[in-house]
């Protein structure tokens, strides 16, 4: 069924046609006639990581939001979030910051504060993903007396530090993996 949306643009099936916006044009196009759909080994392993990416950023939407600097014109971090992991998983950010070391030490995450790459209101994110559920915490740098920040970690874990700045352009953010505590 076909929806008219706020901004008078149309979206979705009609019959044997479909409507849909392209980069800011409305576009109509018939449905195939036929799937030429040979369920290679290949394309069943490439809709499985797509189905894995997926359900990976319906996790940690919230908490990767606008940690994407280097997104294309009409890109949205969702997309930016599926290219980057369908080559390789678990990236959390993207961007022209440093990258951040962090390790885990028993039940602790340590991520080291390296003064001179910081700047007065920059932002670490914590992000944590335990047991389906996502908690992210954004902790504001104080660059003169913070040389390492400590969260707990538990079994099974995911976890990421990203550093986010907000520049003349947006927001700048470093390109950082979820590490696991197995």
């Amino acid at each position: 069924m076909a929806i008219l949306d706020t901004k008078g643009g149309v979206h979705g099936p009609a019959g044997d046609m479909v409507f849909q916006i392209q980069n800011g044009q409305q576009i109509l196009r018939s449905k195939p006639v036929h799937y030429h759909d040979r369920k290679s080994e290949v394309q069943l392993e490439q809709r499985d990581k797509m189905k894995t990416v997926q359900m990976l950023y319906r996790k940690l939407k919230p908490a990767v939001k606008g940690c994407f600097e280097l997104l294309k014109e009409g890109q949205r971090d969702c997309d930016r979030f599926m290219s980057l992991n369908l080559l390789n998983i678990n990236t959390v950010s993207d961007g022209s910051l440093p990258v951040l070391g962090y390790r885990i030490v028993g039940d602790k995450i340590e991520c080291d504060i390296i003064s001179e790459q910081w700047k007065r209101g920059d932002i670490l994110r914590f992000i944590c993903l335990v047991n389906e559920k996502v908690e992210f915490e954004d902790i504001i740098v104080d660059t003169k007396s913070q040389t390492t920040v400590v969260r707990d970690v538990q079994p099974n874990g995911l976890y990421a530090f990203v550093h986010l700045r907000n520049g003349r352009k947006g927001c700048l953010a470093s390109p950082q993996q979820l590490v696991s505590n197995s």
